[in-house]
């Protein structure tokens, strides 16, 4: 059984995780010497790694990370409430896979470029995003 101190740990945690993609966006101007800070190539590959892997899962959270924002960006995307992470990577993949030549975009770019055009917002609604 876990304290509420611990909890608390463990939320702030969870929470922490979330806010590195947004990090990196963040930081992504002091690059020195760097137009882009990833590559959608390069985003790409890591999602080609083995599940599990650290690469395939610095996939995973790169392309939640970008989703999250999306998403609190009123009419830019919606997501049906069954769609998870998995099926976002496979939306990017196939995105990318039929777009070679945007491969050496930015990641972030191709990777809200993908989802939007996979879940758009009907007319009228918003976003999924609960207030």
């Amino acid at each position: 059984m876990l304290s509420k101190a611990q909890k608390n740990l463990l939320h702030g945690l969870r929470s922490g995780i979330r806010l590195v993609p947004l990090l990196l966006f963040l930081i992504w101007p002091l690059t020195a010497g760097s137009d882009i800070f990833y590559t959608s190539q390069q985003i790409q590959d890591y999602c080609n790694e083995p599940p599990g892997s650290s690469r395939n899962n610095f996939c995973a959270g790169y392309i939640a990370g970008v989703a999250d924002m999306l998403q609190d960006q009123p009419g830019t995307i919606c997501l049906p409430p069954e769609i998870g992470v998995r099926e976002l990577k496979n939306t990017f993949r196939q995105y990318t896979e039929a777009r070679p030549d945007l491969h050496n975009f930015g990641a972030h770019n191709v990777i809200f470029f993908a989802i939007r055009q996979s879940f758009p917002c009907p007319p009228g609604q918003e976003s999924t995003v609960d207030d």
